[in-house]
């Protein structure tokens, strides 16, 4: 989840494979009223393996 003014991360988890449905964006209500409040929420297919790597 990000900002929606936040462009540049939500071209970084477009980038990973990451999915965003605009019926799941939300306001952060803890967020005073602003360019903070409006929020994307991006999804990873369950079907994605991560791996990490040290």
């Amino acid at each position: 989840m990000t900002t929606a003014a936040n462009l540049r991360s939500q071209a970084v988890t477009r980038r990973i494979g990451m999915t965003r449905d605009p019926a799941d964006d939300l306001d952060d209500l803890t967020a005073p009223e602003g360019p903070l409040r409006p929020n994307v929420l991006y999804r990873i297919a369950s079907s994605c393996e991560l791996t990490v790597s040290a």
